[in-house]
């Protein structure tokens, strides 16, 4: 029940489906063009194994779930010549992005403003209780 993707890069696809779900799926580096395993196609479908004999198979690199059903991907950088971030929008109008940290002070900026908004939030509602 996918509902959109968008390719990143030759090898890495963002996949959105009708749960709100979010994936980032990508092949492995040994992932090779040579598709003709059985050219006859005389093989019969039990001795194929898994996923009926699919020689190359993806690697989930992320999931996230958002919430809401994602009706479109794009990728997109936010000042000219940054870095790319993936912009999606939902189907109740909500627009959101995911950015990729480019160094390990981003990360622990933002994990140390997440936590100053959470202890803001739970002063806020501890007064108007």
């Amino acid at each position: 029940w996918v509902t959109t993707t968008c390719t990143l890069d030759y090898s890495t696809v963002a996949i959105a489906d009708k749960f709100g779900n979010l994936s980032l799926v990508r092949l492995p580096h040994n992932t090779n063009d040579d598709v003709d395993e059985d050219p006859t196609g005389t093989k019969s479908l039990w001795d194929r194994g898994l996923l009926s004999g699919a020689s190359q198979k993806a690697d989930c690199i992320a999931v996230t779930h958002i919430g809401e059903t994602i009706i479109s991907l794009s990728k997109a950088a936010l000042i000219p010549g940054g870095s790319d971030s993936l912009v999606y929008t939902t189907l109740s109008g909500a627009v959101g992005m995911l950015v990729p940290f480019t160094s390990n002070e981003d990360h622990d900026f933002f994990q140390h403003l997440e936590m100053h908004l959470r202890g803001e939030i739970l002063l806020s509602v501890a007064e108007t209780i």
